[in-house]
C-alpha cells in the first residue's frame, strides 16, 4: 500500500469584496495578491517558488514543502504582508484597496485530482470561512486579518517564543463552520489591540469575575451575533457592533477545492 500522508504548513488568503470589483479591478487584485505575498516571502528569507499554489482567483491555498520554518511564515512573512497591504492601499480609495483574511494551520495536504484532500485543507479553509475573522476584518481600519490554529498557536507562538508575536496579540475565538467546532486564534497585524474589537460574542469565561483565564493569557472569546458597522479608526478602543450571518462563506473565482464552499 502506497502511504501518502504528509503534514504541511498551510496558507490561505482571501480579499474581500472581490465579486463586486469591475473586471479591470479584480485583474489588478488577483496580479497584487500574489506580488506581495512573494515580496513578504522574500522579506521573510523565504521563496514561494518550491510552494505547491492553488490559485482560486481572489484568494490561495498554499501548501508549502515540509522543511519551511513556520516561526518565518507566521513572522516575519505574515508582518511582512500585512504592511505591504498598507503601502498598496495608502493611495487608494475603498473602492480599489486590497483587504484580506488570511489563515494558518499545519495539517494532512495530499495531491489530489483536483486540489488537496486531507484535513489541513479542509481545516485551514475554515478558519479562513469563519465569522470571528471576517469579523475582525471589518471592525478593523487594517488591511489584513488572520486567523491562526490552535496547534500553531502554541506550539510556536506561546511555547517556542520564537517571533515577535507575544499571546496578547492574539485573541481567542472559537470557530463553528459546517461540523467544525474547534478554537483558534485571531489578530489583526499593524493596527489597533485585537481586544478592543466588538467581534459581536457574549462575554468570555476569562472575562467574568470568577471564571479562570484562557490559555496563554489572552481573554477567550466565544462565537455569538451581532450587527453590522463601518469599520472602526486605528487606536480606536470604541468598537463597532457586527452583524455577520453565521453561514457565511468564501468565494474563490476559480477552481478550488479544498473544502470551502458557499
Amino acid at each position: 500500500m502506497t502511504n501518502t500522508f504528509r503534514r504541511s504548513l498551510l496558507l490561505a488568503l482571501d480579499a474581500q469584496g472581490y465579486g463586486s470589483k469591475e473586471d479591470w479591478l479584480q485583474r489588478r487584485i488577483q496580479k497584487a495578491i500574489l506580488e506581495h505575498l512573494e515580496g513578504a516571502a522574500e522579506d521573510a528569507g523565504l521563496s514561494t517558488g518550491r510552494w505547491e499554489i492553488q490559485k482560486g482567483g481572489d484568494g490561495l491555498l498554499a501548501v508549502l514543502p515540509p522543511d519551511t520554518p513556520e516561526e518565518k511564515v507566521l513572522d516575519p512573512l505574515v508582518r511582512s504582508f500585512a504592511r505591504r497591504l498598507r503601502e498598496h492601499n495608502r493611495e487608494r480609495n475603498a473602492e480599489s484597496a486590497l483587504r484580506m483574511r488570511a489563515a494558518l494551520h499545519v495539517g494532512p495536504a495530499t495531491p489530489a485530482a483536483n486540489g488537496y484532500s486531507g484535513d489541513g485543507p479542509v481545516r485551514v479553509g475554515r478558519l479562513l470561512d469563519s465569522p470571528p475573522l471576517r469579523r475582525a476584518l471589518a471592525a478593523t481600519s487594517g488591511s489584513l486579518a488572520v486567523a491562526v490554529s490552535e496547534p500553531l498557536y502554541r506550539d510556536v507562538i506561546v511555547a517556542a517564543g520564537c517571533t515577535q508575536w507575544t499571546a496578547e496579540d492574539f485573541r481567542q475565538v472559537t470557530v463553528h463552520v459546517k461540523e467544525t467546532r474547534e478554537p483558534a486564534w485571531l489578530c489583526t497585524p499593524l493596527v489597533g489591540d485585537i481586544h478592543s474589537l466588538d467581534l459581536g460574542e457574549p462575554p468570555a469565561p476569562g472575562d467574568v469575575p470568577g471564571d479562570a483565564p484562557a490559555p496563554g493569557g489572552v481573554r477567550a472569546a466565544v462565537q455569538g451575533s451581532g450587527s453590522a458597522a463601518a469599520p472602526a479608526q486605528e487606536g480606536n478602543a470604541a468598537s463597532p457592533v457586527i452583524n455577520t450571518q453565521m453561514n457565511g462563506g468564501v468565494v474563490f473565482h476559480g477552481p478550488v477545492t479544498f473544502g470551502i464552499s458557499k
